[in-house]
């Protein structure tokens, strides 16, 4: 509670805070095991309170799911945002090959819901500007096209008879086209292909 108090009245309105606080722990599921993190990990707690005073929907987030935190102490988080490159990687080997379609689902969403935290903590901290957030966000929805078209095409192969190797043109409109992609943009793809060519 000191540590509470003394970071509160750093704020500019403590007032609006401590009404954020109370809507959050109020909104907290019962046996959290929030308070024994923030004492273990001090450093949390004025990043804890930027993002009440900040951000309704990431507030939100975090009350509603409450292992979103382990993220922010997860080595190298607050760090930098990995590369695409990089992430795809890593999402490559979380996936290992699996054509499951449920699975790469459920692991897209994982990441995907991953990711935006992120990518959301670190614009409300200032490490990086609304310009390059909206790149992170677009090439989050570039990867998991990247991952799912496959998946597509064979389970429309299977459905359809569509042939496999027949590779449409996916257009990307809106925010996706244009790299502008935020928190609550969704996809507005257009799949352009000839049904009459057997590649």
């Amino acid at each position: 509670v000191p540590e509470f108090t003394d970071t509160i009245s750093q704020f500019e309105n403590p007032s609006f805070l401590i009404e954020q606080l109370a809507i959050f722990f109020n909104n907290l599921s019962s046996g959290s095991q929030l308070l024994p993190l923030l004492e273990n990990n001090p450093s949390l707690i004025k990043i804890f309170f930027i993002v009440l005073n900040s951000s309704t929907l990431i507030s939100e987030k975090l009350s509603n799911d409450i292992k979103l935190f382990d993220l922010l102490v997860s080595k190298g988080f607050m760090d930098s945002i990995p590369s695409r490159d990089l992430i795809f990687k890593d999402l490559k080997s979380r996936i290992n090959n699996n054509r499951d379609f449920e699975f790469i689902i459920n692991e897209l969403r994982r990441f995907v819901k991953e990711r935006k935290f992120q990518i959301s903590i670190h614009l409300i901290l200032g490490k990086i500007n609304c310009y390059e957030a909206s790149n992170y966000f677009t090439n989050t929805a570039e990867i998991c096209m990247k991952f799912l078209i496959p998946v597509i095409k064979s389970n429309l192969k299977k459905r359809y008879g569509y042939p496999i190797y027949h590779l449409p043109c996916i257009l990307g409109m809106g925010k996706l086209g244009s790299c502008e992609m935020n928190f609550y943009s969704d996809l507005d793809l257009i799949l352009i292909y000839n049904p009459n060519v057997n590649y």
